[in-house]
């Protein structure tokens, strides 16, 4: 490389003799050109990862609250013979309500924002509903499953304890 430097330097001179020689790597270029995407991608990824966690946590207080305030009409509910499977379903289409309201909402926001963001670059891709769809789906598994399992401990509890401390 070193070499091929002072060829094409000497052969600059001879040709340019009054300009002077520089020169600089394409790479090194194209990567001071896109370096604010770079630090653009690495913040969001941070930023979309203490989202997810704040979500979970959350929506597992939420659970966890919404079964705590409930404890009694849980009881009751076993007592008149609910299943844990319908207690459980109970909690489960609330939440799914509210994640569907949230989906409804946040989504076409989410498909605009990142059309028009999209559109300032030279070279342009359609944005599809595929992220969405994955998106929605696994927040939906794991609300369902952070439901079932904060719901199925209230659910096989004695309900006579339940009415009992109340």
């Amino acid at each position: 490389m070193g070499e091929s430097m002072a060829v094409i330097e000497n052969k600059w001179q001879e040709l340019m003799p009054d300009a002077p020689f520089e020169y600089a790597f394409m790479d090194d270029t194209l990567q001071k050109l896109y370096q604010s995407e770079m630090q653009l991608k690495k913040a969001s990824q941070i930023a979309t990862i203490l989202s997810v966690v704040i979500v979970f946590l959350g929506v597992l207080g939420m659970v966890s609250l919404n079964v705590a305030r409930r404890t009694r009409e849980l009881g009751i509910r076993k007592v008149l013979g609910a299943s844990e499977i319908g207690i459980i379903m109970l909690f489960l289409k609330e939440f799914l309500l509210v994640m569907a309201l949230a989906m409804l909402i946040s989504f076409p926001l989410a498909f605009l924002t990142m059309k028009r963001w999209l559109e300032t670059y030279a070279y342009r891709i359609q944005v599809g509903w595929e992220p969405f769809a994955l998106v929605g789906t696994g927040f939906c598994l794991i609300i369902i499953i952070l439901v079932c399992l904060q719901t199925t401990k209230a659910a096989l509890m004695n309900p006579v304890k339940s009415l009992r401390s109340e």
